[in-house]
């Protein structure tokens, strides 16, 4: 899912940088734990799956909190570089949709790494695993067609907790190029929230069901014949 939209790499290149920012110095790692008390950040990891759901959980939960501690680091800080950094994701970074992507991609991954502890466990036995593969495709199918609205509404009290105004950021006019010079412009309006709708949020849980479909259909025949 991660890799199937560029706002998505995006959006995890944002979580790391955020985790950088503090762990690169005892004295902004400090300033960070005098704000968070329930979950320190997380670094992602190429090799554990679990590390990207485990990176966005205390963002999701703490993120006054965090945005607040970048605030402060921006304002001690007297190397300009890191007063820039620092400013940049508390005021930019920290956007609407952002802070959406928080909401929607811990839903998504909370659900995944549940049912991947399960399957990894010694003891399951193959029809329980199909069972729980098929709860995971009913969650996502669910969420496709209810947790915009519901991760929106998550989203938005998470941006009255630090002042930001829950609006999407400025989208592109879709325009089709014209072949001769008699043909009229042919410009299509996509408002900011249909795009990120319909480019992130539909594309991310469609690429979940296709790929839960296909990896795990060899493991249903399986069931079947059993």
């Amino acid at each position: 899912m991660a890799s199937s939209v560029p706002a998505a790499m995006t959006f995890f290149g944002v979580i790391q940088r955020i985790y950088t920012m503090f762990s690169a110095s005892t004295e902004r790692w400090t300033i960070l734990l005098k704000y968070v008390s329930d979950f320190t950040l997380k670094p992602m990891s190429d090799t554990r799956w679990e590390s990207r759901v485990e990176s966005i959980k205390p963002i999701r939960f703490q993120l006054g909190q965090v945005h607040d501690a970048l605030v402060e680091v921006s304002e001690l800080t007297k190397v300009p570089k890191i007063k820039s950094e620092s400013l940049s994701l508390a005021n930019y970074e920290f956007s609407y949709d952002f802070i959406l992507s928080v909401v929607i991609w811990y839903e998504l991954l909370s659900a995944i790494n549940k049912v991947s502890k399960s399957l990894q466990s010694e003891a399951i036995e193959l029809s329980n695993a199909v069972q729980l593969l098929s709860g995971l495709k009913d969650f996502f199918n669910n969420f496709r067609e209810k947790g915009f609205e519901l991760s929106k509404k998550t989203a938005q009290q998470l941006c009255e907790d630090i002042g930001t105004q829950p609006i999407f950021k400025q989208s592109r006019v879709l325009k089709k190029s014209k072949q001769f010079d008699y043909e009229c412009n042919d410009t299509r309006t996509v408002s900011n929230e249909q795009k990120f709708y319909q480019d992130y949020f539909l594309a991310l849980v469609d690429q979940a069901i296709v790929s839960i479909n296909q990896r795990f259909e060899q493991l249903s025949e399986h069931s079947e014949n059993f």
